[in-house]
């Protein structure tokens, strides 16, 4: 028996709410992106095994960085969709929000993740800061930005 398919919409309002601190006056932009960060056991749960250690090697030089989701004054509202793994196909409607690079990629994940990309924009507005690749995985939410050009930069190396 398989299981029931993510619903889509309510994976979205869960990541609105661990993004919403980031609309927070003062809040701590690293403290908070650092929440999102994936554990080594957590690769091999969204990606295809052959890609795990190189993608691994990547994120630990990325957030060796610090890096923090950020927005610029005015941005106040989150815009947040989802897709799963399997919705990155070519042409896919379900995956019309995220960035381009995405298309082709359901070969390299492991189906039934639930993927979000956000935006943070200004009242009325619809482009803004644009953010990807926080990925739904056992209860929590981490995160591997713009994993589609380094996927691809692994297949092509």
């Amino acid at each position: 028996m398989s299981a029931d398919p993510p619903d889509l919409l309510l994976e979205a309002v869960s990541a609105q709410r661990v993004l919403t601190p980031f609309l927070a006056a003062g809040a701590d932009p690293i403290a908070l992106t650092r929440a999102f960060r994936p554990s080594p056991d957590d690769y091999g749960k969204v990606f295809r095994a052959e890609l795990v250690a190189g993608l691994r090697s990547i994120y630990d030089g990325i957030w060796e960085t610090q890096p923090a989701i950020t927005r610029k004054p005015g941005q106040n509202v989150l815009l947040v969709h989802a897709c799963v793994a399997e919705g990155f196909v070519m042409g896919s409607v379900m995956m019309e929000a995220f960035p381009g690079g995405y298309a082709g990629l359901d070969e390299d994940l492991v189906p039934g993740r639930v993927w979000a990309c956000w935006k943070f924009v200004e009242p009325g507005k619809r482009l803004g800061m644009a953010w990807d690749g926080l990925v739904h995985l056992d209860g929590r939410w981490v995160w591997f930005p713009r994993a589609w050009a380094f996927v691809r930069k692994l297949k092509t190396a």
